[in-house]
């Protein structure tokens, strides 16, 4: 069609003689007297533009592709990270308020005892109310650190 082999036009796509456009699994190579291709809001398929670039900037166009696709990665790395340590905090955090319920629970059963005339061994009264107090303890510090672990975003070129 463009009278030309494959492998010269990828060679040709390659040193940015001509534009290239990936959409899905293939490319669409545009001419120089091609319009742009519409870029559609609502597709998912990841286009790139391969723009023509002149001859001297061909090396620092790749170094600053690079640097992005690094950048992009380590972020997408830390994010996964945070998205664990996030999950397990929370399923600390249901633990010890399921621990919090029990233990309030128990602290009133005590105290319905006490009003119907039972008798309470101090000891064990206050070793209840003592596990209270930590496990309340406990919730807290964790509500905290799960405050503290939720990542901010920023867009990419604002972080610093």
């Amino acid at each position: 069609m463009l009278g030309i082999s494959e492998a010269a036009l990828r060679r040709q796509i390659r040193d940015r003689m001509l534009t290239a456009v990936r959409a899905g699994r293939s490319w669409r190579v545009l001419l120089p007297s091609d319009p742009p291709p519409a870029v559609d809001e609502k597709s998912e398929s990841t286009e790139m533009v391969v723009p023509r670039q002149p001859e001297g900037d061909h090396s620092i166009a790749v170094e600053q592709l690079e640097s992005m696709v690094a950048l992009v990665r380590d972020l997408q790395r830390q994010n996964l990270a945070l998205a664990g340590h996030i999950g397990f905090l929370q399923s600390r955090l249901q633990g010890e308020q399921e621990r919090a319920k029990l233990a309030d629970a128990r602290r009133q059963q005590v105290e319905h005892q006490l009003e119907d005339g039972a008798r309470l061994d101090p000891e064990e009264h206050q070793t209840a109310l003592d596990e209270i107090d930590t496990l309340r303890r406990r919730v807290g510090e964790l509500e905290e650190q799960l405050a503290s672990s939720k990542p901010v975003r920023r867009r990419w070129w604002r972080r610093k």
